[in-house]
C-alpha cells in the first residue's frame, strides 16, 4: 500500500539508490518504505535543509522495522526489502502492494541481488539464518489467494549457509550451539563469493554454491595500542570491576554492514578486498586469498578431534564439524572514528572507502600513493580520511583532523535505554539562527558515545552462548532433534497460516502468527516484538 506524505519518523536503517541513480529508497524504524526523486522533488518543492526533501512516494506493508533494502542493479522499478517483522518482500514501484512475500520465523536482517544474475538473491536473518533465493521458484504472489502449503524462507532456499556455531567451553562441559543473528549479506562484484556478518562471531565467508563457510576474518588490534581506560564516576567499591574493552576486530554491540571492494576486476587472490567496521573504533580491510587455498585450510573434525574453547560450524548432530580457514591479521587498519563503526562500504568504481557509526558523521578514506584499493597488494600504511562533501560540486575537502578519544570504563552494562539524543529538538531555540541550528544538531554528543562504550564493555563474546541473553544457547546434541523436527508445519498449522495470510493480506503479521503457533507447540519460537 502507497502512502504520499510525511518523510520517516524514526531511525533510518537502508537505504539504496535504483540502478539508473534517479530515485533513493529508504526505510527504517517506523516501518514505511519511502522513495525520493532528487532530480524533480528538489525543483518542485524547495525546502531548508533541516526539513529535507519530501517523499515523492511510499509503502507501508511491514509492521516492523525494515533492517534492509535491495535496488535492482538494471531494472529502476525493482526492489527488495527485508523486515524484523520475518517477511521479504518484492516490490515494483509503479504498482502500489508488493509483488510477492516470503515469510519466515525469525526476523529478517538484510537481502541482496546477485550482481550479474538478479534472479537469484541472498538474504540474512536472525536464528543463524543465511540463504540464496531463486526468485522463479521461491515467491508467493500475495493477490493469489492462500497457498496450497506455506514455505518458509529456510525452506525454499536453494543454499542454506551453515551459520550455527558450536564450542565446548571446557574439557568437562557439553557441546553448546549459538545461532547468531546475520546482520548483512554480501556478495562480491563477481558474484561467486557471498560474506555475512555474524553478529557475536566473525565475518564468515562463502563460495555461492557451498553451503559450508571457507573462512573467517579476524585480526588482533594494532601491537601497544589497546585503549587506556577513562572511569567515568562511579562508587569506589565498584571501580576496580571495570568491564574490559576490546582490542583487535570485534562485532558484539551494533547492527554491522560490510562490503567487498578492490581494483577493477579484482577476484579472490588477486586484489579482492573486504572491509568491516569494529566495535574497538577501527575499520578493517583484509585481502581475500584464492578460493582453492582457502579450501585446502579448511578443516572437517569429529567429535573427538575438537579443541577445548574453539568455535566450530555444523549442520546437523550428523554432519561433521567445520573449521573454517582464518584470514588474520588484516592487511590495513582505519582510523578515523571515535566510536564503534558499523558501516565500511567500497565506492563501486573509485579507489574509496566510506565508513561510519555511532558518531554523526561519514568519513571518506582515500587511497595513499602505495594505492591500497588500485593495487593488488594492500598496504598497511594509514589512508587519507575527510568528511564527505556535499554533490554535485563537492568544494576542496574541509579542514578536518582526527583527534582519538578514550573510551570511558563502566563497571556494569548501562542498559537498553541510552541517553536522549539533543538532535531531536530541531525547533529554533530563543535567539538562534538556522545556520546556528545546523551547527548545533550535528555536534559531537559525548553522552551517547559513552553509553555505547558502556554496551561494547558489557556485550562481550560470551553474549551468543549467554541463556540469559538475546540469543539461544544450549546443549546441541540436546535439542537440535527437537529443533529439526519443528522445522515443518503439520496441515492444521497451515491451514491457520493461509486463514491468517487470507484476512491480512499483504499486510499480516506472519512472523508473529508464526512464532505464536511454534510457541504453542513448545518449540521455543522467538520474537523482539514487544507486545508478545
Amino acid at each position: 500500500m502507497r502512502w504520499r506524505s510525511d518523510p520517516q519518523k524514526s531511525n533510518l536503517f537502508a537505504i539504496a539508490f535504483s540502478c539508473d541513480g534517479q530515485r533513493i529508497l529508504a526505510a527504517g524504524n517506523d516501518s514505511t518504505i519511502l522513495e525520493y526523486d532528487l532530480e524533480t522533488t528538489r525543483q518542485i518543492f524547495p525546502s531548508p535543509l533541516h526539513s529535507g526533501i519530501p517523499p515523492c512516494d511510499g509503502w507501508f506493508d511491514h509492521d516492523d522495522s525494515i533492517m534492509g533494502l535491495a535496488a535492482h542493479p538494471s531494472n529502476p522499478y525493482l526492489f527488495l526489502a527485508a523486515s524484523a517483522d520475518g517477511t521479504l518482500r518484492s516490490h515494483d514501484v509503479r504498482i502500489p502492494n508488493p509483488v510477492s512475500v516470503l515469510p519466515d520465523v525469525c526476523a529478517m536482517n538484510d537481502i541482496a541481488y546477485h550482481p550479474l544474475t538478479p534472479e537469484m538473491m541472498v538474504y540474512a536473518g536472525d536464528d543463524g539464518q543465511v540463504g540464496l533465493l531463486d526468485a522463479r521458484t521461491a515467491w508467493r504472489d500475495p493477490s493469489s489467494g492462500p497457498a496450497s502449503r506455506v514455505h518458509l524462507a529456510r525452506d525454499v532456499a536453494v543454499v542454506q549457509y551453515e551459520a550455527r556455531l558450536t564450542r565446548r567451553k571446557t574439557a568437562s562441559s557439553p557441546l553448546q550451539c549459538a545461532a547468531p543473528g546475520i546482520s548483512s549479506a554480501v556478495f562480491s562484484s563477481s558474484g561467486s563469493i557471498i560474506c555475512a556478518t555474524l553478529s557475536g562471531h566473525l565475518p564468515t565467508l562463502y563460495e555461492l554454491n557451498d553451503p559450508s563457510p571457507l573462512a573467517n576474518f579476524a585480526s588482533p588490534g594494532p601491537p601497544d595500542s589497546a585503549p587506556l581506560a577513562r572511569p567515568m564516576s562511579s562508587p569506589s567499591s565498584e571501580r576496580h570491576s571495570a568491564l574490559s574493552f576490546p582490542h583487535g576486530y570485534r562485532n558484539t554491540t551494533t547492527t554491522k554492514h560490510d562490503s567487498f571492494g578492490g581494483s577493477l576486476g579484482a577476484s579472490p587472490g588477486d586484489g579482492l578486498l573486504y572491509a568491516a567496521g569494529s566495535d574497538d573504533f577501527r575499520v578493517y580491510v583484509w585481502e581475500v586469498p584464492c578460493l582453492e587455498a582457502l579450501k585446502e585450510q579448511r578443516c572437517k573434525l569429529e567429535k573427538d578431534q575438537l579443541r577445548t574453547g574453539d568455535m566450530y560450524f555444523r549442520k546437523d548432530d550428523i554432519s561433521p564439524f567445520i573449521r573454517p580457514f582464518s584470514i588474520s591479521p588484516a592487511s590495513s587498519l582505519l582510523t578515523g572514528h571515535r566510536s564503534v563503526v558499523n558501516t565500511a562500504l567500497f565506492h563501486p568504481n573509485v579507489p574509496l572507502l566510506y565508513t561510519s557509526g555511532v558518531e554523526k558523521i561519514v568519513i571518506r578514506h582515500s587511497a595513499p600513493t602505495t594505492s591500497l584499493l588500485s593495487a593488488h597488494v594492500p598496504s598497511s600504511h594509514p589512508t587519507n580520511a575527510s568528511i564527505v562533501s556535499s554533490p554535485p560540486q563537492p568544494p576542496p575537502p574541509p579542514s578536518w583532523s582526527f583527534t582519538p578519544r578514550t573510551p570511558a570504563t563502566h563497571s556494569h552494562h548501562p542498559g537498553l535505554f541510552g541517553p536522549p539524543d539533543p538532535a531531536l529538538d530541531t525547533a529554533l531555540q530563543a535567539g538562534e539562527t538556522p545556520v546556528q541550528r545546523e551547527i548545533r544538531l550535528r555536534e559531537e554528543d559525548l553522552s551517547v558515545l559513552e553509553y555505547f562504550d558502556g554496551l561494547v564493555e558489557g556485550e562481550g563474546e560470551e553474549a551468543i552462548w549467554d541463556e540469559g541473553g538475546m540469543r539461544f544457547a544450549g546443549n546441541s546434541e540436546d535439542e537440535s532433534e527437537d529443533e529439526d523436527e519443528d522445522e515443518e508445519l503439520n496441515s492444521e498449522e497451515e491451514a491457520m497460516i493461509n486463514e491468517f495470510l487470507e484476512n491480512q493480506g499483504t499486510e499480516g503479521t506472519t512472523r508473529r502468527m508464526l512464532n505464536a503457533i511454534y510457541q504453542l507447540r513448545g518449540s521455543g519460537g522467538s520474537s523482539s516484538d514487544e507486545e508478545q
